[in-house]
């Protein structure tokens, strides 16, 4: 692991990290790692939707639209209630 040293660090930058170390339950130098660390992290790349977008961009792309309308056809038949009106469904006769 590295080692970093911060010079000339601001009196109320230091009581600020202090207070967000008492809060978080860790020692000052851990706070300023754990600073320092989210700060260098990529920012988000954007969600599921986006990642997914991406995905069929590099993977798909060769395909259109209609081709995936062919593929995931959707049945569109209404939904119907179940009939439980037969005598296999008569709960008193089977007592």
């Amino acid at each position: 692991m590295a080692n970093v040293l911060v010079r000339d660090l601001p009196e109320a930058t230091h009581v600020e990290l202090k207070a967000r170390a008492k809060k978080n339950a860790r020692s000052v130098n851990a706070e300023i790692r754990a600073v320092l660390v989210e700060s260098a992290r990529p920012a988000s790349t954007g969600g599921l939707g986006t990642d997914f977008a991406k995905w069929k961009e590099k993977h798909l792309a060769e395909y259109d639209d209609s081709d995936f309308d062919v593929l995931f056809a959707r049945d569109k038949t209404p939904a119907r209630f179940p009939d439980f009106s037969g005598p296999e469904f008569d709960l008193a006769e089977s007592e």
